[in-house]
């Protein structure tokens, strides 16, 4: 079963078959040092930014999302990783120096595919123009992350079909969904588990994924920060 744990704000973890998958990590507090007001509800954990990391996903070029605070510790290793970055996170990493690393320009309608596990960028609604989606297939498994964006519809017409488990965002904030629009999303979407994210950082821009919940159609499962869980496939469902 994958292994999945939720960094906070839109960051993943994703284990399976021995390789890790993370995306949009923010394990620092460097968005505090840019705007006091945005002080983390939950302090970093120190031990993620030890994570190998096989490949690395930044979906734009926002702190929360492409953070150098936490790239700079992730990527000071000699282990090559593959780096999927949207056109202007692309920039950010590459000017952080780590050239060991296979960094690749990730923008809307870009597949790539690292072994056998296929990323396809879809579009996002964002204030990063370069914003993007990421749709994972891998080993049997459709996974949809919406990244930082707002309701669009043509957002879904470049999607590949109905995936097994779509992560959200709920915030309203920073030209984000808010809960409504995420609902008419994820119901549009009709993923066999929505999974809500994006809240729980920040006091200054958070949301309540219970009124999510209550008013979503279909499966639903509530995150917590570092919290990590298993998809069963076979069952549809989560398990700790």
């Amino acid at each position: 079963m994958m292994r999945i744990t939720w960094l906070g704000q839109g960051g993943l973890l994703l284990e399976h078959q021995g390789r890790t998958v993370m995306i949009d990590p923010y394990l620092s507090d460097s968005v505090e040092k840019s705007n006091p007001r945005m002080k983390r509800l939950v302090p970093a954990d120190p031990r993620l930014s030890e994570t190998i990391v096989d490949i690395l996903i930044c979906t734009h070029d926002h702190l929360d999302h492409t953070d150098p605070g936490t790239l700079n510790r992730l990527l000071d290793i000699s282990r090559e990783v593959t780096v999927l970055a949207s056109r202007n996170a692309w920039n950010t990493v590459r000017e952080l120096g780590f050239m060991q690393h296979n960094v690749i320009q990730f923008d809307t309608g870009t597949e790539v595919t690292v072994q056998d596990i296929h990323f396809y960028a879809i579009r996002a609604v964002h204030s990063d123009e370069a914003a993007i989606g990421v749709w994972i297939s891998w080993d049997d498994l459709d996974i949809y992350v919406t990244g930082d964006t707002l309701y669009h519809p043509a957002i879904f017409s470049s999607l590949p079909g109905c995936p097994d488990m779509l992560f959200v965002c709920i915030n309203g904030y920073g030209n984000n969904m808010n809960i409504v629009d995420a609902v008419q999303f994820a119901n549009h979407v009709g993923a066999q588990c929505t999974i809500p994210v994006h809240w729980g950082m920040f006091a200054a821009a958070d949301a309540d994924p219970e009124q999510f919940k209550k008013q979503m159609k279909r499966s639903t499962w509530i995150p917590k920060i570092y919290q990590t869980v298993y998809w069963d496939k076979q069952e549809k469902r989560f398990t700790e």
